[in-house]
């Protein structure tokens, strides 16, 4: 990380993404999807390693399998947090209320 932004790597290619650029983040086995209103970016570690790296006064954890951006939600609909017409991630039965209490809803 350096300062709003984060260091991706993807096989040789070096990502640098702002914080406020990134909508979330989704465990693919030992790879992490990072998605953004551009792009997404694979990279080899672990949700976990990921966490440890984001700020968490701006990302949360919704699921085992997520990290959003608390700044990005639209709305919340049942399990789901909609970001757009086309991205979703989803809320898990044990983190759903300190998700919901960390984004103020």
């Amino acid at each position: 990380t350096i300062g709003e932004s984060l260091i991706i790597k993807n096989g040789k290619t070096i990502h640098r993404v702002n914080y406020d650029e990134i909508l979330f983040c989704e465990a693919q086995l030992n790879y992490v999807r990072f998605v953004t209103n551009e792009t997404d970016i694979i990279a080899y570690q672990t949700l976990t390693e990921t966490e440890k790296l984001l700020p968490d006064t701006i990302f949360v954890r919704s699921h085992r399998s997520y990290i959003v951006n608390k700044n990005k939600v639209k709305t919340i609909e049942g399990n789901q947090i909609v970001f757009d017409k086309t991205r979703f991630a989803m809320i898990g039965a044990s983190f759903r209320e300190v998700f919901l209490e960390k984004i103020g809803m």
